[in-house]
């Protein structure tokens, strides 16, 4: 509906696929620290900094650009319809029913944020 707000936002699928490639690799890595695989810091320090850095120009990109146009161009039977869509799709780290594994790692990350 939203022709130019759609080229600057870009092929979100994609861009999700690319984020979930990254973080495989994230994991890989503090998959191997954790086996206490010899790996350096400076390897550890890039992917881990990578990875974060595109989680929040990923995020920003939603904020900044992505949900203002999901404002302005979607109707009300679109919101409807998104409701009912996301009531079936269970949330591990917000939800009702919070993951173990995440809810460990939000701890962490609020941790994090919250030193630096």
């Amino acid at each position: 509906r939203d022709p130019a707000a759609a080229q600057a936002i870009g092929d979100v699928q994609q861009e999700h696929l690319a984020l979930a490639r990254r973080l495989q690799k994230f994991a890989e890595v503090l998959g191997n620290v954790l086996a206490d695989v010899v790996i350096t810091r400076t390897t550890v320090h890039d992917v881990v900094s990578d990875f974060i850095e595109d989680q929040r120009r990923h995020m920003r990109m939603e904020e900044m650009t992505f949900f203002p146009a999901a404002l302005k161009a979607l109707t009300q039977d679109d919101w409807a319809d998104l409701d009912r869509r996301a009531i079936d799709i269970p949330d591990p780290l917000f939800g009702s029913d919070v993951d173990p594994r995440f809810a460990e790692l939000r701890q962490s990350v609020q941790a994090h944020e919250a030193t630096t």
